[in-house]
């Protein structure tokens, strides 16, 4: 019986530890509802989250973005996207203006990782796109990789077109902390086979 009334007071503490945490600690407590959806609603319309200083580029502030920034313009952050597209992100009031060198752009497509889109320019120049310029994206232009720029204070990406249609393609290349990552796993493995193939091993042996 004692036994019995043990485990209870037990099963009844670990049941209010679970209860107490989850209200306390799981709960974001900086974060309202009403934030929570706002945030659902940024990426559902692909605006994007609020930047933070931590997840922003070294000298990007967060604060100077333009939230109805297009995803692609010239580099005064005026819309170039061609009216005939038919991407679901495409403004509906969007035009383009009279002495902008680029025009008729064309998003082809928008991942996490990968961006491709088309755009005509009348003479060299630099397309501005709506993405943090951190290292490790590498920057294509009509299959040739160019060295994109950075904009001061908020960080976005510049590239580089010449005139005429150009087909510009961003990736999300592999990174080292990635790379050092993936190697640390495969070692990590070896090491587990190894170490259970000799534990095999020597318990043959003493049998």
């Amino acid at each position: 019986m004692r036994r019995w009334v043990t485990r209870s007071l037990a099963g009844i503490v670990l049941l209010a530890t679970l209860v107490v945490g989850g209200w306390r600690t799981q709960l974001p407590w900086w974060v309202s509802g009403d934030d929570i959806e706002e945030m659902r609603t940024s990426v559902a319309d692909e605006t994007g989250n609020e930047g933070v200083y931590e997840y922003v580029p070294e000298a990007a502030d967060p604060d100077q973005l333009n939230k109805d920034l297009p995803q692609v313009s010239d580099g005064a952050g005026a819309n170039v996207e061609g009216e005939d597209r038919t991407d679901s992100t495409a403004s509906a009031g969007a035009h383009k203006p009279a002495d902008s060198n680029l025009r008729n752009a064309q998003i082809e497509q928008w991942a996490a990782n990968d961006k491709k889109f088309r755009v005509f320019a009348q003479v060299r120049g630099r397309v501005l796109v709506r993405l943090f310029n951190y290292p490790d994206w590498e920057a294509k232009v009509n299959g040739h990789s160019v060295a994109a720029s950075t904009t001061e204070q908020t960080g976005l990406i510049l590239i580089p077109v010449e005139a005429g249609e150009d087909e510009v393609e961003i990736r999300f290349t592999r990174t080292g902390d990635q790379r050092v990552g993936a190697g640390i796993s495969l070692l990590s493995v070896a090491l587990l086979a190894v170490g259970w193939r000799w534990t095999r091993t020597a318990s043959g042996g003493s049998a």
